[in-house]
């Protein structure tokens, strides 16, 4: 067995996930992942055309006829392989997105689509729908003195005591083709997904411990002609923060209970929202990590007002 710290989550792994750093034992974990059928009445639900289940504390999904993932109660992940030809990379893709993804759901973590970084004891979210450019911009901070990479694509978020606390993920970072092409000093890993992905294992520079969210940053393309950043309030807020859930679409299936909204307001009311629009016409590769650099070292920014 295999034991990693995923998102503050200790996990016990039959499946080696060479993306993540691994713990030595004896570790004491949260939660197990293994490889193997599921129970009976989730292959027969399979086997008569089912293509998921979805419930609070019990959950499982058919991807691509490729794998079967069951998940209960945040403690178990059970995983079956459909496909004897799945390789391995693709199998630990899914499931680092898939599995690990619905037992943080059950545990009751905020999952944010989106990069994180953090920089003086904080960290920032930079957010936005596929191609507004959360990757490069992630990747051209990373190079700035003090900026640490946190997370990619999943950031996990728990609220204590009143603050909004973001967990790590493994130090894996995953970018579309152009922007691993402007990258060429680091070493990158084909992961074969239809967008045609790559990822690289960071060896260094990132943050492993636990840190409150400073602010977020969603990214959207305009017509407009000059590139701007504001911060939002009220139902603004709200709304660009749940249109950047990670597996927003389970809200549809799960339904927004009371206790959902209320961790979707201790999160708006913890830190701020910045909206930055971005022109369609010309290149803004470095003006929004410049941007986004200046708020965060302000110090008037660095503290939240009350």
């Amino acid at each position: 067995m295999y034991y990693y710290r995923l998102y503050g989550m200790l996990l016990e792994s039959e499946l080696c996930f060479p993306e993540a750093d691994e713990l030595t034992p004896p570790v004491t974990p949260d939660a197990t992942l293994t490889l193997g059928m599921p129970p009976e009445w989730v292959v027969t639900e399979y086997r008569q055309g089912k293509f998921s289940s979805i419930t609070e504390q019990v959950m499982w999904f058919r991807l691509y006829d490729e794998l079967l993932v069951y998940v209960e109660q945040g403690s178990k992940a059970i995983v079956w392989k459909l496909d004897p030809a799945l390789d391995e990379v693709r199998m630990r893709t899914y499931l680092l997105s898939g599995a690990i993804t619905f037992l943080l759901l059950q545990r009751g973590y905020l999952l944010i689509h989106g990069s994180a970084l953090c920089c003086k004891d904080k960290a920032y979210l930079i957010s936005g729908p596929s191609g507004s450019g959360k990757s490069t911009t992630a990747l051209h901070l990373m190079k700035q003195p003090g900026i640490l990479f946190a997370s990619d694509d999943i950031c996990a978020i728990r609220t204590e005591n009143g603050q909004s606390i973001l967990y790590p993920g493994p130090p894996w970072q995953r970018v579309c083709a152009d922007v691993m092409r402007r990258d060429p000093d680091s070493e990158y890993t084909y992961i074969r997904e239809a967008d045609e992905k790559y990822g690289r294992k960071l060896t260094d520079s990132y943050c492993r411990k636990p840190l409150p969210v400073g602010g977020m940053f969603t990214i959207y393309r305009d017509n407009c002609e000059e590139l701007s950043c504001e911060e939002l309030s009220g139902s603004e807020k709200l709304q660009v923060l749940t249109h950047n859930l990670f597996r927003g679409e389970l809200l549809n299936l799960l339904g927004i209970t009371p206790a959902r909204m209320t961790q979707f307001l201790s999160a708006v009311t913890s830190f701020p929202i910045y909206k930055i629009a971005r022109p369609q016409n010309r290149d803004t590769t470095k003006e929004i990590p410049e941007i986004i650099s200046k708020y965060i070292n302000d110090v008037r920014f660095l503290v939240f007002p009350s």
